[in-house]
């Protein structure tokens, strides 16, 4: 296999010499792999001017104003479509319509609604058997839209270790970790382990990967696990850490695929904080009596240091202040409903304007000739808000006139040329 990392080890072999209570966990032979990876996207971002023809260029003209929604359908229509051409059509789902390539299946979901889901609007699912040869690195790895690897968000990654082991880990034993369990207290499902949750986006899994392919019909995996095991998958067992992006970006500030290496860095370092400990009276002893340093244990790998983002501290947004304050009014003209509601946003409004002059209150006299002069000026804005709200298209008429200028040329350029 191209780049699968694998590795033997016999007894005798990995140990901690900082600590003998410290022993890497022996393996007859194991492989290292990703074992899922999905990316996502946004096709907008691929958009550059060299795309397009020089006439159009030129006929266009500043590309910098042109709207990520034109940028999105160009380079759907002219570069995803023929991409898809050779698809199989999967249907669709999660608000996406779903196709099936060779190496990845690919969900491409509509600008408008993406931008409302707060979601990128392309998913790309890779094939198990495209990165399974891969191991742990993403050098050949086979991307849609170009080779920029910063514009591929991480959605999920499993980092995963196969070995053939003399020890059932799963059952016998218990776990000290930072996931937030009791080592003899974790969630099993048949003959799975869990510690963490999915949900928080970080959780790690053992499991009897014999058994796993014994009652697979993927037939194509099981004669690679044949081969690489010379022919004896008995006694294998796969040690598994799933990430998904919310817990990369917030809890490891990881955000795309050119952090790949932070990827295996950090995983590295969850990992060798995964204890395994017998279940034993005295451990169990130990651990109630919170002396778990006294136990003796064994880890998958060697500790390697991670440093994490630190936790923002996040200002006051003047948007949750505004969110406060009108609050506030809402409730004090609630209680007051004979009160006029603009002539009480006036007169505050001066209120708070006159702590900026030179700390006099100005009065504000509705009778007043200037002060009525702006009164009517405001209230014909305020209408001409109102009436523009509901209508986009009057939004900075400029920019949509620009837009649609692209739009036409783009139209006439592709009929005359495409």
């Amino acid at each position: 296999m191209n780049d699968l990392e694998e590795s033997v080890s016999y007894a005798g072999g990995h140990k901690d010499t900082h600590n003998k209570k410290n022993n890497i966990i022996i393996t007859k032979k194991e492989i290292n792999y990703i074992d899922t990876l999905y990316l996502s996207c946004n096709l907008e971002d691929f958009f550059t001017s060299d795309l397009l023809p020089d006439a159009l260029v030129e006929a266009v003209g500043d590309f910098d104003v042109v709207s990520d929604n034109v940028k999105y359908l160009f380079f759907e229509e002219n570069f995803v479509r023929p991409l898809l051409r050779n698809s199989e059509y999967l249907g669709y789902a999660d608000g996406r319509e779903w196709y099936s390539l060779d190496l990845y299946r690919i969900g491409i979901m509509d600008y408008d609604k993406a931008k409302i889901a707060n979601q990128h609007n392309c998913v790309i699912q890779y094939e198990h058997s495209h990165i399974f040869e891969l191991g742990l690195s993403l050098d050949d790895l086979k991307l849609p839209f170009g080779n920029d690897y910063s514009k591929y968000k991480i959605k999920r990654i499993d980092i995963t270790k196969t070995a053939k082991l003399d020890v059932d880990y799963t059952f016998g034993y218990g776990y000290i970790s930072s996931f937030k369990q009791h080592p003899f207290k974790y969630n099993r499902v048949e003959d799975t382990i869990y510690l963490g949750k999915r949900s928080n986006g970080c959780v790690f899994r053992i499991y009897n990967k014999t058994k796993e392919l014994q009652q697979s019909k993927d037939y194509a995996k099981l004669s690679k696990f044949q081969d690489i095991f010379d022919d004896d998958i008995e006694n294998l067992y796969t040690f598994e850490l799933e990430l998904r992006r919310s817990y990369l970006k917030e809890s490891l500030g990881i955000d795309n695929l050119s952090q790949f290496d932070d990827v295996l860095k950090a995983s590295q370092n969850i990992i060798s904080k995964i204890k395994f400990i017998k279940d034993d009276e005295r451990n169990r002893k130990l651990v109630e009596q919170n002396h778990r340093d006294r136990i003796d244990y064994e880890v998958l790998t060697e500790f390697v240091s991670y440093e994490r983002p630190k936790k923002r501290k996040y200002a006051r947004s003047r948007s949750a202040m505004i969110k406060r304050i009108r609050k506030e009014i809402n409730a004090y003209l609630k209680a007051y409903p004979d009160e006029d509601n603009l002539s009480f946003y006036m007169s505050l409004m001066y209120s708070l304007f006159s702590d900026l002059v030179d700390g006099k209150d100005i009065e504000f006299n509705i009778d007043d000739s200037e002060r009525k002069k702006e009164y009517d000026e405001m209230l014909e804005k305020f209408e001409k808000q109102k009436d523009n709200q509901n209508n986009s298209n009057l939004e900075f008429e400029a920019y949509y006139h620009f837009e649609g200028k692209f739009k036409n040329k783009l139209n006439s350029h592709k009929q005359s040329n495409f």
